[in-house]
């Protein structure tokens, strides 16, 4: 089941900037493998939900993980490590 991005940003609201960055890179990672599977014609991708879902959800994921970031680091917080 997914969640809805406004509660998937409550989640990890608090999380420092390290793991926010972490969990950028594994959502991006997820986007990657499944761009990469959609070109395999081998791989059968059958979930509930479905792959699409799961793909549009961590756009929407990653897009909050980012914005979090952004705020992290506009309000002087520069102890991230790049």
């Amino acid at each position: 089941m997914m969640i809805d991005p406004k509660i998937y940003s409550q989640s990890i609201r608090n999380e420092n900037l390290t793991e926010l960055k972490k969990e950028r890179n594994r959502l991006i990672e997820e986007i990657r493998e499944y761009e990469n599977a959609m070109y395999d014609d081998n791989i059968v991708m059958i979930s509930n939900p479905d792959p699409e879902t799961i793909y549009l959800n961590n756009h929407l994921y990653l897009a909050e993980v980012c914005r979090l970031i952004g705020e992290r680091l506009s309000d002087g917080d520069l102890n991230y490590e790049f």
